[in-house]
Parts: C-alpha cells; sequence; structure tokens
C-alpha cells in the first residue's frame, strides 16, 4: 500500500504548490525556503507581510503553524491543526491536503486515503479530481487476507416477527395461533467470522473470496437457534470515477441443525461519481432458494435497490434508495414484490462519534389469495434506525455499535400485523 501511495503524494506535491500560489521571487517562497531551513519566525513575517489584509489571512496563518508542526517533525501536532482549519473551513483545500500528508507521515494509511477520497470528492478543480481519483483507483486498502470476528447481542420485543393477535377469523371460525406465530420478547446472541484472500488481477481489478460463518442464538423455543454458511467471490474494477463488482455466491441456513434454505445466484453492484458531492449506485442480485422441509416455498429471489450519496458537508452526507425485491415460490400466496423507499443521514460529530438515522416505507403485495381468506396478502411496512459508534470506544481491539430499530407492519391479514422494538450491540475485530 505504502508503495501505491507514494505516487498519490507524488501528484499532491505539485498541487500543494500549486496551492501556496508560489512563484519565483515571491513571499509564498521566501515562507517555503524560511520553512525549508527551519525558521519559523521568518516563514510568520513572510506569510504576514503576503496576506495583509486578505479575509481568509488567518486561514493561511493557521496552516503555516501545521507546517511548522510538521517540518518539525509533530505530526500529530499537525494532524489537529488542519483538522481544526477544515471543521471551520472545510473547503479549505490546502488545508486538506496538507492533512493527508500529516496522517501520511502518522503512519495513519488508511485515514489519509480516506481524505484524499473526500478531497476528490469535493473539490471543484477537475484536473486535481481526475488526478486524484487515478491515483486512488491503484491503491490496495486492504490486506493479501484477513479475518474478521463479530459478536452481537440483540434482545427485541418482538424476536419472533409474530402477530400480537392471539386467534384470528377465518371463514367465520376464530382460530388460535400457534406460539410461535405470536409476538414474543426474547434476546438473540451472535457469534460470527468471515475470512478473505485477495489477488490483484490488474491496475485496476481485484478479486476476493470469502467465507463466512454466523451461528445465532435465542432465549426463548418460540425462535430456532440458527447457523448460516455463505461463500462468494467478487471480482471488483475501479475507475478514476466509477467501480464495477460482480461474482456468484452461495448460503446455506440450518434451524435447530436442520438445513432449510438453500441460495445460489449471482450479485452485481456498480457506482459511479456524478459530481463533486453526487454518487450514483445500484446493486442487484439474483439467487435461486430451496427449501428441503418445505418445497412449497422453492422459488427465486430477485433483489435490485438503486440510490444515492450526496454529500450535505465535510462530515454528513445523505442516502436515498429504492429497494425492490420480487421472490417467487410454488405457493402463489408466498409469491411477493415489496417496493420501499429509504432515507438515511449519517454524519460525524466532533472527531470521532458518528451517528447515523435512516427510516424506510414500503408495501408489498403477494399474488395468491391468502389460504382461509378471500382476498391476496398486502403489507405495509415502516422502520426507524439510529445507529451509534465512536472510533475511541474498544474493548479488547473490539469496536462497538449500538443500533436502535423501531419497524411496524400493517397486513389485510390479522396474522401478519406486528411491531417490534429491536436493539443490537454489536462488537467487530478485523485481523
Amino acid at each position: 500500500m505504502k508503495l501505491c501511495l507514494r505516487r498519490l503524494f507524488a501528484g499532491l506535491t505539485v498541487a500543494l504548490a500549486l496551492a501556496t500560489g508560489a512563484t519565483a521571487q515571491t513571499p509564498a517562497e521566501t515562507m517555503a525556503q524560511a520553512l525549508q531551513r527551519g525558521d519559523a519566525v521568518a516563514a510568520r513575517e513572510a506569510l504576514s507581510r503576503h496576506l495583509a489584509r486578505r479575509p481568509d489571512a488567518g486561514l493561511h496563518q493557521a496552516q503555516l503553524e501545521g507546517l511548522i508542526a510538521l517540518r518539525a517533525g509533530d505530526a500529530d501536532g499537525a494532524i489537529a491543526i488542519f483538522r481544526d482549519i477544515l471543521a471551520v473551513a472545510p473547503d479549505f483545500e490546502p488545508a486538506r491536503m496538507w492533512l493527508i500528508r500529516a496522517l501520511h507521515a502518522a503512519g495513519q494509511l488508511g485515514a489519509a486515503v480516506a481524505q484524499a477520497h473526500q478531497l476528490a470528492s469535493r473539490t471543484e478543480d477537475a484536473q486535481l479530481r481526475d488526478q486524484l481519483l487515478t491515483q486512488l483507483a491503484t491503491v490496495r486498502h486492504h490486506p493479501r487476507a484477513g479475518l474478521a470476528l463479530r459478536f452481537a447481542l440483540l434482545p427485541s420485543s418482538n424476536i419472533t416477527a409474530g402477530s400480537a393477535t392471539r386467534t384470528v377469523m377465518i371463514d367465520g371460525v376464530p382460530f388460535m395461533l400457534d406460539p410461535a406465530s405470536r409476538a414474543t420478547s426474547g434476546l438473540g446472541v451472535t457469534l460470527g467470522a468471515t475470512a478473505w484472500y485477495r489477488w490483484t488481477l490488474g491496475p485496476m481489478m481485484t478479486a476476493i473470496v470469502s467465507a463466512s460463518l454466523d451461528h445465532r442464538r435465542f432465549s426463548t423455543s418460540r425462535k430456532p437457534d440458527e447457523t448460516e454458511l455463505a461463500l462468494r467471490l467478487d471480482v471488483t474494477r475501479r475507475g478514476p470515477r466509477s467501480t464495477l463488482t460482480f461474482g456468484p455466491r452461495v448460503t446455506q441456513l440450518f434451524q435447530a441443525g436442520d438445513l432449510t434454505r438453500q441460495q445460489a445466484g449471482f450479485g452485481t453492484s456498480a457506482a459511479g461519481l456524478v459530481t463533486a458531492r453526487l454518487q450514483l449506485f445500484i446493486h442487484a442480485e439474483y439467487l435461486r432458494q430451496r427449501f428441503p422441509r418445505a418445497e412449497f416455498r422453492d422459488g427465486i429471489q430477485i433483489r435490485v435497490t438503486p440510490g444515492l450519496h450526496y454529500a450535505l458537508s465535510q462530515d454528513t452526507r445523505l442516502t436515498l434508495e429504492l429497494p425492490v425485491l420480487r421472490e417467487t415460490a410454488r405457493a402463489a400466496h408466498l409469491t411477493h414484490t415489496d417496493l420501499a423507499l429509504g432515507l438515511g443521514l449519517s454524519t460525524r460529530l466532533g472527531d470521532e462519534l458518528h451517528l447515523g438515522v435512516s427510516t424506510l416505507l414500503g408495501r408489498n403485495t403477494h399474488d395468491g389469495v391468502y389460504p382461509g381468506f378471500s382476498v391476496a396478502r398486502r403489507d405495509r411496512v415502516r422502520s426507524l434506525r439510529v445507529t451509534l459508534s465512536h472510533d475511541r470506544l474498544q474493548f479488547q481491539g473490539l469496536v462497538p455499535q449500538l443500533t436502535l430499530t423501531r419497524r411496524w407492519q400493517s397486513s389485510n391479514i390479522p396474522l401478519h400485523r406486528m411491531r417490534a422494538t429491536d436493539v443490537a450491540l454489536s462488537l467487530s475485530r478485523r485481523f
């Protein structure tokens, strides 16, 4: 990764020189010469003469203090100064360029690459943007192989996603719902791991094979314990302004030790930068499904999710998506089409606290008449989710994230009316 970053920083060196406005025998060059020989006093004096009466003098003077710290070998101090500048003036590009250099000097390579991506997405300088995107496309962000571990506590007011109704009327006759179909509170615990291996297929193409194992245990017998196995291959091609990923995947789900579902198919995703702030994306997946213990559910599942990301500011991003799900089954009443609208907002509060809020509104339409009723099933779904994480909160290297989700589902079939409040405290770690 360091070798790839050298090309990126070589390009930034030219841009930084342009950003300082340095020309022969100018005060900016005098300042640079003073910095080169370690004379901070002369550098400050040269800059003061050059910036007399300029409204942005304070930004440039603060940036000079960051450069002095960086020249003195205090990369952490320089990082703090450049971040303070960007907190006041997020579009002051010279400070972001020097922040990238300071992060690289401090060995924070991932953060340096992230800032370079942010600069590329915000700058109005087309030449700088294309240069950054071209170089970033060749940067390897991950090691050749790795392992991710995860753990989560999942308390829920309705862990079975069941109905609050105890009896339903079918053809005028009351029927008692079985316990597994009724709303039940409980606690879930998830343990999981993902191992992956990466190949470099070319300067802009990689392939990753990954295998995952997740085991979920529940505090109530009404919700059977689950184990899910997954294997997938993702081939990715990165261009200066776009990314395309595609590949096969297979999954197997076991409940109470029995194989209940098999899926095999293909997935793809694409994303492209339209403007400095706007990115469009689309995800799609085609899976054949087989249910050994319920063959009437065998069929096909197709998911397509177009959407966009829009940077409202340096730290805040808006996401809009329109997920579509089509699932077929041998039983017509289980074949359905789900349409939804999702809206999310993610932001960073301070330097290390991350907050995400998202909501989803949807409608699910089933094809066949529901057994015992004279109509096809129609559902309306809503959800609200809040996510919190903090970069410095770690337990034995595990990074926590807290998620609170509220879900509602109304239906013309009474036993599918439900509501739930879910909490997830998840911990993850990469090796």
